[in-house]
């Protein structure tokens, strides 16, 4: 009996070291991100032991919340349990090798969750984003501009059946300085748009703008036009030293992008067809009121006020006036500083107040926004224009997204129809409508800027169809 009684204890003894050993293994730094619909969210645990008590704190960093003491923390072997509690928040998991397998509870709303060893399981989660190795050539380019000294750089993918090949997609990205993947938020749209047309069949270029990423020269005093041209040396490029690659030539402009590919095309000539994915059809100027009321209703749920939308048509005429940038800022950042409390939140602090001041007119005083927001890219998109008689519009793809805040469509795509004459008998151009994607590509729900960085998809695969589809008919 004394030996049993013995071999009991040590068994016991045993089993909560065992115990010990694994709950030990739970304390630390552990990270994962929570499933929401289209994307996650990220959040870290900060998990320590000291004796046989545990406590922690939770990071919550899309909402730069850090350090949030947890109200329990329960081990017990592998499970771990915590809550806090004025959140109405919980997690119940258990250890498998270097993760935490559980469920993430708040409120009413409930998901299975698995935690990771270390930070990096809260980083933003981008599968589509390509990895190697390729299936297909990648090489690195380096473009003379045509007129200017500047060099354009940029990464040109193709099939390695190079006879192959349908084409060269050129990719022209949006406005504001962009690298060649065009990235936001850890999304790489165009690098991804670059591999799934490259498997497709096609080659590739895709560049970083100028006086961005590897690309030399100057953007302060560049516009739309001036950008033109720089697409114009990359399709000088490319006929020069890939012309086998070249018997087809598409452009395809992203935004501001979707502006600047009918104008070389019109320009240059030779292009087979145009793709322009959330393209401005009316000026500049209407897209800013537009873009600035849709976002705000979206975001605060209220219409955007009489008074707001009067002082930004005043501030758009302000920025239009003739002068130079140093006048045009001075009169910008007059007004802007006047009427703060109807441009910018009133819930902002004196610092943020007067960054938003700063912000406005830097974004309103520069040789790019004077020409956007008195740009009619109708010009150029009309296909009954005769001021182009040279180069006729080759044939178009316009897409719009249902929810994108940054070029309606309901501003923008009735224009586009007419224009591109899609109503007409034997038209090759397309204008498609996807009602659930955003600005930059994705399928979204409310399609503000600030959810794009929350969303896991980067580029919607119906628009990536959508486009092989329009390229394979040409």
């Amino acid at each position: 009996m004394k030996y049993r009684f013995l071999a009991i204890v040590s068994i016991i003894a045993f089993v909560m070291s065992t115990a010990s050993c694994k709950s030990q293994k739970l304390a630390g730094d552990w990270s994962g991100r929570i499933p929401q619909g289209l994307g996650s969210t990220p959040l870290v645990l900060h998990l320590q032991q000291t004796g046989n008590a545990w406590q922690g704190t939770m990071d919550s960093p899309d909402q730069k919340a850090f350090g949030i003491p947890l109200s329990t923390v329960t081990v017990i072997g592998d499970s771990l349990s915590l809550t806090i509690e004025n959140l109405l928040l919980s997690y119940r998991g258990k250890l498998q090798n270097d993760s935490i397998v559980g469920e993430f509870r708040q409120g009413r709303f409930g998901t299975a969750m698995t935690l990771y060893r270390g930070l990096d399981g809260a980083k933003a989660y981008r599968p589509q984003t390509p990895v190697p190795p390729f299936p297909y050539e990648v090489e690195d380019v380096d473009i003379p501009h045509k007129s200017a000294d500047i060099t354009i750089v940029g990464t040109l993918t193709y099939p390695k059946e190079t006879a192959h090949t349908k084409g060269t997609v050129i990719l022209i990205s949006g406005s504001g300085l962009q690298d060649r993947d065009e990235t936001i938020f850890e999304h790489k749209p165009f690098a991804v748009l670059a591999d799934e047309l490259t498997r497709h069949g096609y080659a590739v270029l895709r560049c970083d703008d100028r006086n961005f990423g590897e690309s030399t020269g100057d953007a302060a005093l560049a516009t739309t036009d001036t950008l033109a041209t720089d697409i114009e040396s990359e399709l000088a490029f490319m006929r020069k030293h890939y012309p086998q690659l070249t018997k087809k030539v598409f452009l395809l402009g992203h935004s501001e992008g979707g502006i600047i590919a009918p104008i070389v095309a019109r320009q240059i000539g030779g292009v087979t067809g145009l793709v322009l994915v959330g393209a401005p059809s009316v000026k500049g100027s209407e897209i800013l009121l537009s873009q600035n009321a849709a976002i705000e209703e979206a975001t605060t749920g209220q219409p955007q006020s009489p008074a707001k939308r009067a002082a930004m048509e005043e501030l758009i005429r302000l920025a239009t006036l003739p002068g130079d940038s140093t006048e045009v800022s001075k009169r910008i950042e007059a007004y802007s500083r006047a009427n703060a409390s109807i441009l910018l939140p009133s819930e902002l602090t004196e610092e943020m107040r007067e960054q938003g001041i700063k912000l406005i007119t830097a974004q309103m005083s520069n040789p790019w926004i004077k020409h956007f927001l008195t740009y009619d890219p109708a010009r150029v998109l009309d296909i009954a224009s005769a001021e182009y008689t040279k180069h006729p519009l080759p044939a178009t793809l316009a897409i719009y997204g249902g929810v994108d805040t940054q070029v309606l469509q309901e501003v923008n795509m009735p224009l586009m129809k007419e224009l591109l004459g899609v109503n007409g008998t034997g038209s090759r151009n397309k204008v498609v409508y996807l009602p659930e994607i955003n600005h930059i590509m994705q399928r979204a729900i409310m399609g503000t800027p600030n959810e794009y960085g929350f969303l896991d998809e980067t580029v919607a695969p119906e628009l990536i169809q959508t486009i092989k589809d329009f390229l394979d008919s040409l």
